[in-house]
């Protein structure tokens, strides 16, 4: 997409705007880095030259992103067919993380009972399932349950 350019067709308008996916995938790659222990590239990353960091980036581009996926179809439709399309993805996303926290308690617990340590399953904080499981079901679909490393799905 051209900025500043009158002459931009409608066919081109409905593409991706590549600038901003790849500006992500840099942010994706800079927590990748700050994550690994002793990286000595971490020191090039966001969080040295900032008030922020490449999540916060990230997020930042994420709802620029969504602004850009759905605001034309705010201009140009009701708001009730583009809220209903807005609703079907937020749905669409809590479904996959609803089946991502059942499938991976699943193999965590798989794996701690083959391997017979406990650690697979205690220091992610999956074992509520186990200390509390009635609490554990009614608190994973309201996204209060959140094991370590599926925190940041709900976001």
């Amino acid at each position: 997409m051209i900025m500043g350019n009158s002459s931009v067709s409608a066919a081109s308008m409905k593409t991706r705007d590549l600038r901003v996916d790849f500006f992500r995938g840099i942010a994706l790659i800079c927590i990748f880095v700050d994550h690994v222990p002793g990286n000595r590239f971490s020191e090039l990353t966001l969080r040295n030259f900032g008030f922020s960091d490449a999540a916060e980036l990230f997020v930042f581009l994420a709802g620029f992103s969504a602004v850009l996926a759905y605001g034309r179809r705010l201009d140009e439709q009701p708001l009730s067919s583009s809220a209903f399309k807005v609703y079907g993805r937020v749905g669409s996303v809590y479904l996959w993380h609803i089946g991502t926290l059942i499938v991976g308690g699943a193999m965590l617990y798989a794996t701690s009972l083959a391997t017979g340590e406990e650690k697979y399953v205690t220091h992610i904080g999956f074992q509520s399932v186990t200390d509390a499981p009635v609490q554990t079901l009614l608190t994973a679909p309201t996204l209060l349950m959140q094991p370590n490393l599926f925190n940041i799905l709900p976001l």
